[in-house]
């Protein structure tokens, strides 16, 4: 038997609302949980990330953190069960932001306004909804609502302006965006279905395997996040 963590998560700053909720074990990763959030929320997973809880972010360790600042805790040797505890904890996903079009609607960019570079990344607000018994081990998506957006909208800011465009009556295609902006053509914002969701997990969850980055981190660096961790955790459960 398991120990599998029901957890809710939605997109903040955006309306109406995109959500999902899913099982996970309580025994995976902070990366883990990061590679199941791409597939149930229905990002690419091109773009950097991090989880932010109790004054302590965590990510993997890159060999030079940038925007992630210096002190940071390894996401890969902290588990979720080791952060979240008890029913209606919660904690902070964010996914960065891939920029925006070269180009909004009609061909028009808000230089002026300086709306164009006034990027927001992709916040989501994750929350311990029960704790269960299970057989299974595997990610299991249980509900959610409205499609993820596309990545290059840069940001809920982008895309808020993208659905507050008319649609086109026939195709419900928004008026005035250009091809070439990466919107699927048969994209719709209101669509969600968990069952597609359910076969990518069942087919891609390998708990614990990621994928190599040119930018990954030196051993010395790692032991260095890692070590920030077991502090963190040690400073959360006395004793441990």
């Amino acid at each position: 038997m398991y120990t599998v963590y029901e957890l809710s998560i939605f997109l903040d700053d955006i309306a109406p609302l995109i959500w999902r909720r899913f099982l996970i074990p309580a025994h995976a990763t902070l990366d883990d949980l990061h590679q199941v959030i791409q597939v149930v929320m229905g990002w690419d997973d091109v773009q950097g990330h991090r989880f932010m809880t109790g004054g302590m972010r965590f990510a993997l360790p890159r060999r030079s953190h940038g925007r992630f600042g210096q002190v940071i805790g390894n996401e890969d040797a902290c588990r979720i069960g080791d952060v979240l505890v008890k029913p209606k904890q919660r904690m902070i996903y964010v996914y960065d932001s891939a920029g925006v079009p070269r180009s909004w609607p009609d061909g028009r960019a808000d230089r002026a306004s300086g709306a164009a570079t006034a990027l927001r990344d992709w916040r989501h607000t994750i929350t311990l909804v029960a704790m269960q018994a299970s057989l299974s081990a595997i990610p299991r998506c249980v509900d959610g609502g409205r499609a993820c957006p596309p990545e290059a909208f840069g940001g809920p800011d982008g895309y808020s302006r993208f659905l507050s465009l008319p649609a086109d009556p026939a195709t419900g295609r928004r008026l005035g965006v250009r091809s070439g902006h990466g919107i699927p053509a048969d994209f719709d914002p209101d669509s969600f279905q968990s069952q597609a969701v359910n076969r990518r997990l069942v087919r891609e969850w390998t708990p614990g395997q990621r994928r190599a980055s040119e930018h990954d981190a030196t051993p010395t660096a790692v032991a260095a996040a890692s070590t920030a961790t077991v502090t963190y955790l040690r400073h959360l459960i006395p004793g441990r």
